[in-house]
């Protein structure tokens, strides 16, 4: 393999057996076979490790990082470290890739002469096998410029995944140990202010998998505050950036108020969080106002200005209500 056209794909596991030889396959068979594929196993204390290092002796491409136990971000780091290709990706191990992800990523970043190209996820229940996207499937591309992205957009990328780097962009950043979610769309964010151009391509080319053992599931923990957290720190990295700035600001605000939505029923999360989530989200409301206004969805704006102007009695009729409202 000739060193510059490797794409190194990079895959934190803890305790994944359940799901992890699905996303293997997914990965080993890929349509671009020039990859390096560093499976860090971050403590797993199930049958990930062996899984790993099964597939490691069929694949010379695969390379087994075991560690101590500490988290997705420290696994994600540590992979980076390891790792030689000039192009970056990364998976999760309960995900899966359509066979031709890497490839139709790879080919948008060099053909666009861009630093990032991003696919849309489809997301598929585990539980059911329904899945959905907003994808069109057209297979067209975008070509965005870094200096005018839109975090707010409905077609915006925040993960990590899904997504191939030039190794140039990501040189110097690394994810964020403290965090527990949002880790990902902080360090894609620090990628893009580093970034010119961006790709988005319209298919469904990387499966996100919900499962009772998700992070993100629906329940409230105290540290899935985190998220906000990430957006907080990710606007601050655009404040040299006026657009990029109010668009970060407008997407902290919706899941400021996205929070309260899930997570309203909650006594700990009234207790401990809702005045401190309607404080952030009154302070940002403004940019995700005038970013409704722009699209012109009036109805949604307004909605969006009654819980900015009475937060408390908008959290309260929320509780009342007998189904979590996530979408406006």
């Amino acid at each position: 393999m000739e060193k510059n056209q490797i794409v190194s794909l990079i895959i934190p596991i803890y305790n994944k057996e359940k799901y992890l030889k699905r996303c293997l396959d997914s990965v080993v068979n890929q349509t671009y076979r020039e990859l390096e594929i560093l499976l860090v196993d971050d403590g797993s204390t199930d049958a990930s490790r062996s899984i790993c290092e099964e597939y490691a002796k069929r694949d010379a491409r695969i390379k087994v990082l075991p560690k101590e136990n500490g988290g997705v971000s420290s696994a994600r780091n540590l992979g980076m470290e390891h790792s030689t290709g000039t192009y970056l990706a990364f998976a999760d191990p309960d995900d899966f890739m359509e066979l031709d992800c890497i490839r139709a990523l790879k080919q948008c970043v060099d053909e666009e002469d861009a630093e990032i190209a991003y696919c849309h996820p489809r997301d598929v229940e585990e539980a059911t096998g329904k899945n959905k996207t907003i994808s069109g499937e057209t297979g067209e591309r975008f070509v965005l410029k870094a200096s005018e992205y839109n975090w707010a957009d409905r077609y915006a990328d925040t993960v990590s995944w899904g997504a191939v780097y030039r190794r140039s962009v990501t040189e110097g950043i690394r994810f964020d140990l403290d965090l527990k979610i949002g880790e990902d769309t902080l360090f894609l964010g620090k990628c893009i202010h580093k970034a010119n151009k961006i790709v988005r391509l319209d298919k469904a080319l990387y499966n996100y998998c919900y499962n009772s053992d998700s992070v993100t599931s629906g329940y409230y923990a105290p540290h899935k505050m985190s998220e906000l957290e990430a957006w907080r720190r990710l606007c601050i990295v655009f404040e040299d950036e006026p657009e990029v700035y109010a668009s970060a600001n407008a997407g902290y605000a919706l899941r400021c108020r996205m929070m309260a939505v899930l997570y309203c029923k909650d006594e700990d999360f009234i207790k401990n969080n809702c005045d401190w989530v309607g404080r952030e989200f009154q302070r940002s409301a403004k940019y995700l106002l005038k970013n409704w206004w722009k699209q012109g969805r009036y109805s949604v704006w307004l909605k969006t200005l009654i819980s900015w102007w009475f937060w408390d009695g908008w959290v309260r009729l929320k509780r009342t209500r007998k189904e979590y409202e996530i979408h406006f």
